[in-house]
């Protein structure tokens, strides 16, 4: 794998994952301002569902499927075949569960609303192996430009259909046709065909791997969108959509930095995975690499959480900002938690893995179940501590391979940590002298702490910032030949 042949799947990667979720964001802003917080909260149950079932049955193998360097034409069709099984029985599964949740929790909606959604999983999980096997083969271009068109059509429709009365069905909307027209273009870009085949007992080899990241992912999805269920029960349902709202803010920032870094990482490091060298070589860059960019834009989000919340959803949303502040806190350590981790992956060290995130999500849990004692904003915080002890955790597991723990990872980026606190003075700085409203704000702060960031990383003579500049004076080059 070549440095440039990297450069040019995490540029295309990222483009993938900022396209996608800038569009799906461009369209929530819309959405919340025609809906209710409540209508929000009441979607997001159906939301925990699919995502909790789909990926239960979908991301071991499309992990495997990356990790694994032999896998021939027919155990990609036992996988897909068993996917389409278990997908299917996962969406009656949720279709049943609807009259008893909508009981439990007093939400009629769920009962309607959860036959709609329950489309998901089986659509999405036709998708699977062709997806992975893009991800492999780092074919990241094809990918974002399905990615952003579907996420342009199903977020029109779904503001379309809401401006127009559809309520909480536009979400529904939204989220289902966004993965139809995913899944067609996959295959449309794929070469790859399935055929049907099953075999339990080569796919039981398959699933010793596969099975302990799926059931770890899953516990993760509990962990960070349990909030939920813990919020629903004790306090109104309009607290879930506040809850909600912070997160997919922040949510935004952590799956274009943290995705970048699974979907880049992965493959790279399981190409190099008996080379330790080039294990702690690629965990150092691809941290330094994303986190010059990341650190500053938590940072910033943290700051400018209020005025981001009212401006973009307007005065009823104005409760979610001190949750939005908490997230964004805690999201800058997300990407060493994130880099960390692929290097068991790409190992293959599965039940290493396993023991360690199953460690993480029982703890998390707990911490955020204490947390909903003290409000949705004691689940922030709760929510704040379990990512440090994560990346505690995943460091510390990685350490055995490549020798570098979470101190030296930390202590590597010292430069980045100097450049953000002259960023963060420069911002109160001018708050202070210079009172403005919140429109004002979002302009021009931003450029204030993007110049002092990055000048003073030019005058530190960084090589973080030099490698930064280098990169993007290339980039600004080919743009322009």
């Amino acid at each position: 794998m070549t440095l440039e042949r990297a450069a040019n799947a995490g540029f295309w990667a990222g483009v993938d994952l900022l396209a996608r979720q800038l569009v799906t964001f461009i369209a929530t802003v819309f959405l919340a301002r025609l809906l209710t917080p409540e209508q929000f909260g009441i979607f997001a149950f159906a939301v925990l569902a699919v995502m909790l079932l789909s990926t239960l049955i979908q991301n071991g193998f499309s992990t495997l499927i990356v990790q694994r360097q032999d896998l021939a034409k027919e155990d990609l069709d036992r996988i897909f075949t068993a996917l389409l099984v278990a997908s299917a029985l996962a969406s009656i599964a949720i279709t049943a569960a609807g009259p008893a949740l909508a009981a439990f929790y007093g939400f009629p909606e769920l009962a309607r609303l959860l036959p709609i959604v329950a489309i998901h999983p089986f659509v999405s999980a036709l998708a699977v192996v062709p997806n992975a096997l893009l991800t492999k083969q780092m074919r990241f271009k094809p990918m974002a430009n399905i990615g952003w068109m579907s996420a342009i059509v199903s977020g029109g429709a779904a503001v379309y259909a809401a401006f127009h009365g559809a309520g909480i069905w536009a979400l529904a909307l939204q989220m289902v046709l966004g993965a139809a027209l995913s899944t067609i273009g996959i295959f449309f870009v794929c070469k790859w065909r399935p055929a049907l085949r099953f075999d339990f007992a080569k796919l039981k080899e398959q699933m010793r791997f596969a099975l302990p990241v799926s059931v770890v992912q899953s516990l993760s999805i509990i962990h960070t969108q349990g909030f939920v269920l813990i919020i629903a029960k004790a306090y109104p349902v309009s607290d879930v959509g506040l809850f909600n709202r912070g997160y997919g803010v922040v949510q935004l920032s952590h799956r274009m930095f943290t995705g970048l870094v699974s979907r880049v990482a992965l493959p790279l490091m399981a190409e190099r995975a008996g080379d330790h060298g080039a294990l702690r070589s690629g965990l150092e860059r691809g941290l330094a690499g994303i986190m010059i960019l990341s650190t500053p834009a938590y940072v910033g989000l943290a700051i400018l959480s209020e005025d981001l919340i009212v401006t973009l959803y307007g005065e009823q949303w104005r409760a979610a900002w001190p949750i939005l502040s908490v997230l964004a806190i805690a999201g800058i350590i997300n990407p060493v938690h994130a880099a960390n981790i692929q290097i068991l992956l790409a190992k293959g060290m599965s039940r290493t893995y396993f023991s360690s995130e199953l460690l993480k999500r029982f703890i998390g849990i707990g911490l955020m179940i204490c947390g909903s004692f003290f409000g949705i904003i004691g689940v922030a915080y709760a929510y704040a501590a379990s990512v440090v002890f994560s990346a505690y955790i995943s460091a510390a597991n990685a350490k055995r391979i490549v020798s570098v723990g979470l101190l030296d990872q930390l202590m590597a980026l010292r430069d980045i940590w100097i450049a953000t606190l002259a960023m963060m003075g420069a911002i109160l700085a001018f708050e202070w002298l210079v009172p403005t409203a919140s429109f004002t704000r979002l302009a021009i702060v931003p450029i204030i702490g993007a110049a002092a960031y990055f000048v003073t990383g030019y005058l530190l003579k960084s090589p973080l910032f030099i490698q930064l500049f280098k990169a993007g004076s290339q980039l600004l080059s080919r743009s322009q030949t």
